[in-house]
């Protein structure tokens, strides 16, 4: 089965989707493929395929038929602005970045299954703690490696796959954003408006090698 995402259309197949407003995230899972639609604030596409009951249930699941399998059920919380934005496997557990916190569903039916503050993340069988909230969080090498947002004392972890702390970066130690690319981890920083730091990451101790210097143009 073939999928292509992008921001604007959802194909399956041989069946192209429009989404009612733009894709932000997606994870493939076997023949289902798993998306998070925008807001009803931000940008809107005319004649879409499907739509999102309320913002609250933004997170949906296609079969290999591009027939919707689940709606996300609703997150029972205070707030009057509620929706995902962001999607995270880690290990077994599929988790959405929420406006109240980090939130675990089943991929099977889209059921939640729990609701953790925004600086918690379920690991192998731990909840662990991180300094600040949850940023982005990349799997690599039987390992799961997090960033947390700016104000975070630790910036960037890295665990074991049963959710043992493998290391975290230095107290107020200013850091980037990590993602894979070609087999290896990266760690890119953003020096000032026009200039981006590169480095190929340690996975194992966190040091940073091979500094590459990545003009990034006027913003």
């Amino acid at each position: 089965m073939t999928f292509k995402i992008f921001t604007d259309e959802l194909t399956i197949g041989r069946k192209t989707l429009i989404p009612p407003h733009a894709i932000e995230d997606y994870i493939i899972r076997g023949e289902t493929v798993i998306i998070v639609v925008g807001t009803s604030r931000k940008r809107v596409y005319e004649n879409p395929d499907f739509e999102v009951p309320v913002d609250g249930q933004n997170v949906l699941a296609f079969d290999r038929n591009a027939q919707i399998q689940w709606i996300i059920d609703s997150v029972d919380t205070k707030g009057d602005e509620t929706y995902h934005y962001e999607l995270w496997k880690v290990g077994n557990h599929y988790l959405t970045r929420h406006t109240s916190g980090t939130v675990q569903f089943d991929p099977d039916t889209g059921t939640v299954l729990d609701t953790l503050r925004d600086h918690q993340l379920p690991i192998g069988s731990e909840i662990v703690e991180l300094s600040s909230q949850v940023h982005d969080v990349v799997e690599f090498d039987d390992a799961v490696f997090v960033a947390c947002d700016i104000d975070a004392t630790h910036q960037l972890y890295a665990f074991e796959a049963d959710g043992t702390e493998r290391w975290r970066s230095a107290a107020n130690e200013r850091r980037g954003t990590i993602f894979v690319e070609d087999g290896e981890l990266y760690e890119q920083t953003a020096e000032n408006r026009t200039t981006d730091h590169r480095y190929r990451l340690d996975p194992d101790t966190g040091d940073r090698y091979d500094r590459e210097v990545i003009d990034t143009g006027p913003y």
